[in-house]
């Protein structure tokens, strides 16, 4: 691993097991590991100076991986958006249900069903839920009673086809 801090050879080995077996055991540095530090020549300063190059260098690192996850993220973000708006585009373009396929797709549609919350206050009781200070209908037993085939005031349910690529 190259280091932002350039540290002695026997130190830096010393160090990187040190890391390695503390990352392993809850920050704990086991008794050989630290003799064998405390053992490596050199002036206490110059020790001191080059653990604190190697804290700096880790944190650099660690400060550029932080760095390079928030990027890849946000480019992931980004990249499914223009997925899903082109997906859009598609779906408005072909007509629903219509199939499509060649040798690196295939388009096929696929029916949902929701519950669209016309009026809550006539919900009954016992097919509302009381989230913390709020009443919400629940609406999976709304739905599966509507798809049963009960009437429920103040709620319909609504289908849907969604466009599949494959």
């Amino acid at each position: 691993m190259r280091h932002l801090y350039e540290v002695s050879g026997a130190l830096a080995r010393a160090l990187e097991a040190a890391v390695e077996y503390a990352t392993e055991h809850d920050g704990e540095i086991a008794e050989p590991l630290a003799a064998e530090l405390d053992a490596l020549e050199g002036e206490r300063a110059e020790k001191i100076g080059n653990i604190c190059r190697f804290i700096k260098s880790l944190e650099a690192e660690a400060l550029m991986v932080a760095n390079e996850a928030k990027a890849l993220s946000e480019r992931a973000r980004t990249t499914g958006n223009r997925a899903a708006a082109l997906k859009g585009y598609l779906a408005a373009w072909m007509e629903t249900g219509e199939k499509f396929a060649d040798a690196n797709s295939k388009v096929s549609w696929r029916r949902s069903d929701s519950v669209a919350v016309l009026d809550a206050a006539v919900i009954p009781a016992e097919l509302m839920r009381v989230i913390p200070e709020e009443r919400k209908p629940d609406l999976v037993t709304i739905k599966a009673a509507l798809k049963a085939g009960k009437e429920i005031d103040g709620v319909e349910l609504r289908s849907k086809q969604n466009i599949q690529i494959k």
